[in-house]
């Protein structure tokens, strides 16, 4: 999974062409199979462990992850908020350390006093927001409204609301919170919002689609321990010793998304250029060689690209510039 591959890449060629050729990977995906996919990285990544999850329907993910009880329970992601001429625009704010969860943790719960909502962390570092009463909402995951205004990706429904006053709530506690002093001093971006999401009911136990998760993402590390799935960080490189022998591997390389979020450009060129010399380049030799049976590029944007070694022969299918495979 690559969430970021192609977020903006039509805007970019509107506005910076020529954009730059990546000549390894055009020339991969001029010889894979597309199929339709999941657009959105929780939603693909949730899709992977409950296939009979209705894609159009609200992620139940935030209840069934957290194991917490409550009428309703929402993720509570943090995320770094800036005020646009006309909107507010979200991005990530980079590294949030286990001790900054704490703290929204401590800051949450006191200021709350268990009145109805408490926030939950669970020991991977991640957020919820437990509600003692049940909320009929419709959400948005935060990689869908990443890089954009928010005011399209409120919440809706009937008690939605309720959400937008609890948004504006946090923000003001979360804006003069100690640790975003310390980030601030660090240059770090703040965590001046919490973005509520995955409300859904009865969702399925997470089943493990494959034996080995290779990811640096909470939530992704959540669904696989939730599935009883083994799991490890993202190396530097791709190295098939790595993987420990399994059988099939889900591989979420996060290393596009932040440039993607931020309209670098610059960023995104530079990322994807370390993206081809450490994972595809030996992903396509080990594909080459017989060492790997069948590689799948799924950029998160609802098609996935299906490489095999039979595929390389493909010599009449010509890469394209990524603006136009996209």
């Amino acid at each position: 999974m690559l969430p970021g591959l192609f977020d903006r890449l039509a805007a970019w060629a509107a506005s910076y062409a020529p954009l730059p050729r990546f000549t390894l990977l055009e020339g991969m995906l001029a010889t894979a199979r597309r199929k339709r996919a999941t657009a959105g990285l929780e939603a693909a990544l949730w899709r992977r462990y409950d296939p009979r999850w209705p894609a159009d329907g609200e992620l139940p993910s935030a209840a069934v992850l957290s194991g917490l009880g409550e009428p309703t329970v929402l993720h509570a992601t943090p995320v770094h908020l800036t005020v646009g001429m006309q909107d507010v625009i979200l991005t990530s704010p980079g590294e949030v350390t286990p001790a900054d969860m704490a703290q929204i943790d401590d800051l949450l719960n006191t200021h709350f006093g268990g009145n109805g909502l408490r926030h939950h962390l669970d020991p991977l570092g991640n957020g919820y927001l437990a509600f003692d009463d049940a909320l009929e909402v419709r959400t948005t995951p935060p990689s869908r409204a990443a890089g954009g205004g928010i005011f399209e990706h409120l919440p809706r429904g009937p008690d939605a609301p309720r959400l937008h006053q609890l948004g504006n709530e946090l923000q003001m506690l979360l804006h003069a919170a100690p640790f975003n002093v310390a980030r601030e001093q660090r240059r770090q971006p703040t965590i001046n919002g919490l973005w509520l999401w995955g409300a859904g009911h009865g969702g399925n136990e997470p089943a493990p689609p494959h034996e080995l998760l290779v990811s640096d993402l909470p939530f992704a590390h959540a669904c696989a321990a939730a599935a009883g799935q083994r799991r490890i960080a993202v190396p530097a490189t791709f190295d098939i010793a790595a993987l420990g022998g399994a059988d099939s591997v889900l591989i979420v390389h996060d290393g596009l998304r932040r440039a993607a979020e931020e309209d670098d450009l610059h960023g995104w060129h530079e990322a994807l250029e370390r993206l081809e010399q450490q994972w595809l380049q030996p992903l396509r030799t080990a594909l080459a060689r017989g060492e790997i049976r069948q590689l799948v590029l799924d950029p998160c944007h609802g098609r996935r690209y299906h490489l095999s070694r039979a595929g390389r022969w493909k010599f009449w299918r010509r890469p394209k510039p990524l603006a136009a495979v996209s």
